[in-house]
């Protein structure tokens, strides 16, 4: 989990190996894509209780696809990261 104070950045990160052409799309609790959030880093520039939830990301080539594992984003007193590889 990645938990920030109101107002502070954070970012996610995936890491994928496959052939050329990856894509990556990410989702906000279960099913809500993230217009415009297709790279393999999701920042927020400052964080709020809305933003609160898990973040997923599902990274595809020509041939398959892998979703992440699901850490969660919390407001909180203290900040720290986390980079969620697959």
């Amino acid at each position: 989990d990645v938990v920030a104070t109101n107002g502070d950045g954070v970012e996610f990160s995936v890491v994928a190996q496959g052939s050329d052409g990856l894509s990556y799309q990410w989702f906000f609790d279960g099913t809500n894509a993230l217009q415009f959030q297709t790279n393999n880093t999701r920042g927020i520039a400052a964080v709020s209780s809305a933003d609160e939830g898990t973040y997923r990301v599902v990274v595809s080539d020509p041939y398959s696809s892998a979703i992440s594992g699901s850490p969660g984003a919390r407001s909180g007193d203290s900040r720290y990261s986390r980079s969620m590889g697959r």
